[in-house]
This record gives structure tokens, C-alpha cells and sequence, in this order.
């Protein structure tokens, strides 16, 4: 089964800056659906799926303190020849049992305030995990726009990364995730840049 997804992407990718300067590409990915790809860990506790915003809020934080996040990689393939482009990080959580699925989970952490913290833990763990698996490829990497409006942002940080697990800059491509808005054009352009 394939299900075709429509998203921006940025480039990252240049030989000595890392990145394509305001370059945003129309990108049509192929998923092919395989069985992680739907571990949402919607388990129930005691009966019911976490309602009580406390105890979501405490999850949350459990999830980020603990690192309790793993990267899995869904494949990229060339519509016009099936060639294998490369492979998008997705984060799974490993806290077992967990009251909400992935996108639920960027959802709260963006209204706790603390979305910067999880997008950290999720990118340094994709970077780390593709480094021995990706070869030449190139890797996919989400990034929610607003973590850039983040006091805690730190330009350079994906950089550093790729530098100490040697993979190239010109290998990866920030996805602008679809369910937030630019809010700030010029801080996400010099973010970018």
C-alpha cells in the first residue's frame, strides 16, 4: 500500500554553508506503509485514554526527561524511477503505556511550552541513529517552524551534529511540518540561512 504525501521541504545543503539559500522545495514523498509507521501508542490506562491535562503534561514531561524517543527511518522513493532517494526520520515513543499517539504528543508540547526540548531529543536521536544506516542518502528531518521563535533555539546545533556523526550537509532536507504556521518569515529565513 502507498499512501503520496504532499509537503514543503527546505534544502539543507550546500559545500560550505550547509544549507541552499531560501530554497523550498515541492516535494512528493511515497510512504511506504509498514507497521511502525502506525505505532501510535494509544494504549489505555485504567480504562480510559488520558483525558486529565495534568497527567498528559506529566507524560510529556516523562517522555522528554527520560529521552524516551527512537527514530525510525520510512523510505523515500523516486516516482519517476523507484530509485530509493533517501529516508525520513520519524519519532516513535518508547514509553510504554503512553495516553497519546506522535502527533498528539508535538501537539502538547507545543502548548507546554516546550516543543524546543522535544525537537532536540527527536533530531539529536535521528542524526545519531542514521550516521552507521543512511550511506549517501539523503535524510529527511521535520522540524516544526516555531521551535525557531524558541529562547532556547540554538543556530547551529544541527550542524555541529552532522559534523560529529560525519554526515553531510548536502544529504539533508528540513521538512517544514504542515501543522504549524510560519510565524515569524524573517527569524525562520535567518534560522535557515
Amino acid at each position: 500500500i502507498c499512501l503520496i504525501q504532499f509537503s514543503f521541504s527546505v534544502f539543507a545543503s550546500s559545500s560550505n554553508t550547509g544549507i541552499y539559500r531560501n530554497s523550498i522545495l515541492l516535494s512528493v514523498i511515497i510512504h511506504i506503509i509498514s507497521p511502525f509507521i502506525f505505532d501510535y501508542n494509544t494504549e489505555d490506562i485504567g480504562g480510559s485514554v488520558l483525558s486529565n491535562r495534568s497527567a498528559i503534561k506529566k507524560q510529556l514531561e516523562n517522555i522528554i526527561e527520560e529521552k524516551k524517543i527512537y527514530p525510525v527511518y520510512q523510505p523515500i522513493v523516486s516516482l519517476k524511477n523507484g530509485e530509493l532517494l533517501g529516508y525520513e526520520a520519524l519519532s516513535r515513543i518508547s514509553l510504554k503505556p503512553c495516553g497519546f499517539n506522535v502527533e498528539e504528543m508535538f501537539t502538547y508540547a507545543e502548548e507546554f511550552q516546550c516543543l524546543w526540548n522535544l525537537e532536540y531529543i527527536c533530531r539529536k536521536k535521528a542524526l545519531k541513529e542514521a550516521k552507521d544506516s543512511i550511506g549517501q542518502k539523503k535524510l529527511f528531518l521535520n522540524v516544526d517552524p516555531n521551535v525557531f521563535n524558541d529562547e532556547r533555539f540554538k543556530a547551529g546545533m544541527t550542524l555541529n551534529y552532522l559534523k560529529r556523526y560525519n554526515i553531510s550537509p548536502g544529504n539533508i532536507v528540513f521538512e517544514v511540518c504542515e501543522r504549524s504556521d510560519i510565524k515569524e518569515i524573517n527569524l525562520f529565513q535567518r534560522a535557515v540561512n
